[in-house]
């Protein structure tokens, strides 16, 4: 998968991907908010596969958390 950074503003990244998949050409926009030091979030707006929408993959929210090795 390959991106280009669009847009950022106050630690949220918002970046374009794009990939060959085998089920074939693969598009998203996803948002990386990293204005947090100790989580990133990562929510994808869009997705599309070969130009169809997948609405359902979209709008979830994925968040990870920093651990501390002490």
């Amino acid at each position: 998968m390959k991106g280009t950074l669009r847009s950022e503003q106050d630690g949220k990244l918002l970046w374009e991907r794009h990939a060959d998949t085998p089920h074939g050409k693969l598009f998203e926009l996803c948002l990386s908010d990293v204005s947090d030091q100790d989580t990133l979030r990562h929510v994808i707006l869009k997705r599309t596969l070969n130009g169809i929408p997948q609405s359902a993959e979209e709008d979830e929210t994925m968040v990870l958390k920093r651990v501390s090795n002490e």
